[in-house]
């Protein structure tokens, strides 16, 4: 069996920050508690108990102060899109891992993300 390509092209930061989500643009707003993996300067990696479906455009936050010891801080606010979600098997985990990717220029009158490479 061939071992799984990294196809990330940027560093990853392990990362054990407290986030707060919720879908973004949507009329029946909700935050979640969430907790990241790990993070980069185009995405991060985060934990759920909720499925999310690829393509959701998500509003995160930090909830606490992000760590400053490593090279690449947590934004404190940020949209995203879910690229994948993926059960977490561990035994004692109890959800899905997720991974997003930030949107370039949240603010711009069209939003667009970051170029794939």
């Amino acid at each position: 069996m061939l071992a799984q390509t990294d196809k990330r092209s940027d560093e990853r930061v392990a990362s054990n920050t407290p986030i707060i989500f919720s879908w973004f643009s949507t009329r029946f707003w909700k935050e979640y508690s969430s907790m990241t993996r790990n993070h980069s300067k185009r995405g991060m990696c985060f934990e759920s108990g909720h499925l999310l479906t690829p393509g959701a455009h998500l509003f995160i936050r930090v909830d606490e102060d992000p760590d400053s010891n490593s090279g690449v801080r947590l934004r404190n606010s940020i949209l995203a899109v879910v690229k994948w979600c993926r059960k977490l098997t561990d035994e004692h985990a109890t959800g899905y891992c997720i991974g997003a990717r930030y949107y370039k220029n949240p603010w711009a009158a069209e939003l667009t993300l970051i170029a794939d490479k």
